[in-house]
């Protein structure tokens, strides 16, 4: 260590003018990155539901549409008239299907798409745009809504897609500063100095500006999951900087100069960084064996984050420290973060986890496994009330799709007769609402007694919307997302093998069962990095295995938490087992290396313990605190799934730092 800082202190001034150029090309990619919306990212490998979302769009040009429904309707049918007129000048929308009757159909009121609801009419309009579809596009139709003064609300895929822009850049400009705002104020209780405060959380922050720096400048997109690889990388990445200067202090306070500091403290702290920076690595890694991109994105940049503050550490603490500028002795007489933990060891410390064991073990059966997309936005968004207020008057949510081969007419009697089964069947067994055809239009006017000839729909826009030269698209309004009816809806579907369903929902309802089943495999493979990177940097397989035990018992309690709070076992929820193993682990790593150096220096294991929770009890709180209040910020997020994340991780930080200080001390005195 001594040859690396005398390598720091010798090539200061190049390494100062090297770190200045990476932060500017860091700065440089983050102006280029985009922000990813569409729900395809969400897919996984070798899906049936998603080839036929391929073959919707292959057929149809795209796979969803909006509805926008318009309340007082009589009052402003004219303003709604003007307001479909300049939607359909629009240049992304292919067709706007009316509130009143079109494309030469008769004007009857079965026709026309209007719901009375408690004396208020609504009128609703359906708009399918193509795939060139974009964020500005339904800026410019919230505009004209806003011009034409109408009480409204707007739902469907699309439009919950491109909202997404909106709340993952209100996410990226507020969540990381406010993160290292609270870590900050967090650890200047432990640091008891703003100078080593802000030394402490400088490398993190920094790796999080090299994260989304090198995803910008390889082309990568930011999306509803990625947008935490940053937030992770300060929370986690701050540990290792948090017990670099808590000990250069130490070192100082006991009279060495700072060059001896930063090398006795590398001597003894180096080696358990790398390993924790290793083991949260690893964590991440786990989770490429979820077969989806989200989950890949996220692992890869979460990593590379983490890994970027482990190196940062090592590289930006010594080099600024090395100018010998900065006074970052701790303040007399101010309070740091005193809590005294010993009196839990022993018998407490057994009962605890005993009581966390079994009431985790009575909750687990209860864990809830519901996913879609709603789920993933808080009620108070905009979107969530939209979707709300629609589903209320429309009677359906957002629509599943079927595709029905034919050859020859697509009206005739064989390929009409086949759709009504479908549609009976879907209404009277699996809980769909409404469903929406060329062949129902077409029925509903021949019920009316009314003479119309199917022919003159041929050639429409509206033709071209159900009507491709192989299928007939059909529309399915759910009456919600819940997965028993996603089951029906697929139960019914089976029973028509030539038929081939497509929607979102589908694909989601997919996606969270295959996470679930490869989070089995996930959680084994982080448990068996994790454990033969402890073993690799202690060398000893016993206190090896007795570190694992604390995150073992948390992951438990994690599984009991979800059980016990409803929040449901889904594809966000699946990555943060992974997670807080890789990152949990830290702590009893921290504690244990500790141990195990005054061991080697010949100190029995009760005297041994004593003095590696003198040395590591303070940081290892202080960053546990910082962690979980630090994410906490992620409450502010507009996505529901954030805020679960948060929660969990509160739970998974405080029980394992908890237990690494408690139950871990009273294993380790009991070994000879």
């Amino acid at each position: 260590m001594k040859k690396y800082i005398d390598f720091i202190y010798r090539f200061q001034k190049p390494l100062m003018l090297l770190f200045v150029i990476i932060n500017i090309t860091a700065i440089y990619g983050i102006f280029q990155l985009n922000i990813q919306t569409n729900f395809d990212i969400f897919k996984i490998e070798n899906s049936q539901y998603q080839e036929n979302m391929n073959l919707l769009v292959d057929q149809f040009s795209t796979s969803d549409q909006m509805i926008i429904m318009i309340s007082n309707y009589g009052q402003a049918a004219d303003k709604v008239t003007h307001f479909e007129d300049k939607l359909e000048a629009i240049d992304s929308i292919k067709y706007v299907k009316r509130v009143e009757a079109t494309n030469g159909l008769p004007d009857i009121e079965a026709l026309k798409t209007t719901k009375q609801v408690d004396g208020v009419t609504y009128g609703i309009i359906t708009v399918f745009p193509d795939e060139s579809f974009r964020f500005a596009d339904l800026k410019d139709i919230e505009n004209l809504l806003k011009d034409g003064d109408f009480d409204y609300a707007i739902s469907g895929n699309q439009y919950m897609q491109n909202k997404i822009f909106d709340y993952l850049l209100y996410i990226l400009l507020l969540i990381p500063p406010s993160a290292l705002f609270i870590l900050f104020n967090i650890f200047r209780l432990q640091m008891r100095s703003a100078k080593a405060t802000l030394l402490s959380i400088m490398p993190a922050g920094i790796a999080a500006l090299w994260t989304l720096g090198f995803a910008g400048l390889i082309g990568n997109e930011i999306s509803i999951l990625t947008v935490l690889a940053p937030i992770f990388t300060i929370i986690i990445g701050s540990a290792d900087g948090l017990h670099f200067i808590s000990h250069v202090q130490e070192h100082l306070e006991s009279g060495d100069d700072m060059r001896a500091s930063l090398t006795k403290t590398l001597k003894m702290v180096g080696m358990p960084m790398v390993i924790t920076t290793v083991t949260s690595v690893a964590g991440f890694i786990s989770l490429l064996f979820m077969q989806t991109k989200a989950i890949y994105d996220l692992a890869i940049f979460a990593s590379i984050g983490i890994t970027l503050a482990g190196i940062a550490t090592w590289f930006i603490i010594p080099l600024i420290n090395s100018f010998e500028k900065l006074n970052i002795h701790k303040k007399k007489n101010t309070k740091g973060i005193e809590i005294d933990l010993k009196k839990l060891w022993g018998r407490p410390a057994l009962i605890f986890t005993a009581v966390v064991i079994i009431v985790s073990a009575y909750f687990i059966p209860k864990i809830q496994t519901e996913f879609n997309q709603l789920m993933m936005y808080k009620s108070s968004t905009e979107v969530s009330k939209s979707f709300t207020r629609i589903m209320d008057v429309n009677e359906g949510t957002i629509p599943i799709f079927a595709l029905v081969p034919y050859s020859g007419n697509p009206l005739s009697s064989e390929t009409t007769d086949l759709v009504n089964r479908f549609s009976t069947a879907m209404k009277a067994e699996a809980n769909v609402t409404k469903i929406i055809s060329i062949n129902e239009i077409v029925s509903t006017i021949q019920a009316q007694g009314i003479a119309f000839d199917p022919s003159m729909l041929m050639g429409s826009d509206m033709a071209s919307e159900f009507m491709s030269e192989s299928y007939l698209k059909v529309i399915l309004f759910p009456k919600d997302l819940n997965n028993a009816t996603i089951e029906e809806i697929e139960r019914v579907g089976n029973e028509f093998p030539e038929i081939k369903l497509a929607g979102t929902q589908l694909t989601m309802y997919e996606l969270n069962l295959s996470m679930i089943s490869g989070q089995k495999i996930s959680l084994l493979m982080a448990f068996v990095l994790v454990f033969a990177f402890l073993w690799m940097s202690l060398r000893k397989f016993i206190p090896s295995f007795l570190a694992l035990i604390p995150i073992l018992v948390t992951t438990l309690a994690l599984f009991g938490f979800l059980g016990l709070t409803g929040i449901s076992l889904n594809l966000f929820t699946t990555t943060l087992f992974s997670i807080t193993i890789g990152v949990g682990i830290d702590y009893a790593i921290h504690f244990t290396s500790i141990y195990q150096s005054y061991i080697r220096e010949g100190l029995r294991s009760t005297e041994a313990v004593e003095r590696a929770y003198n040395f590591s009890q303070r940081p290892i709180i202080a960053n546990a605190l910082g962690f979980s209040v630090g994410l906490s910020v992620l409450m502010l997020s507009p996505l529901k799934v954030h805020f679960y994340v948060s929660a969990l991780m509160w739970v998974s930080m405080i029980l394992s730092s908890l237990l690494s200080l408690t139950l871990l001390p009273t294993l380790l005195k009991k070994l000879k």
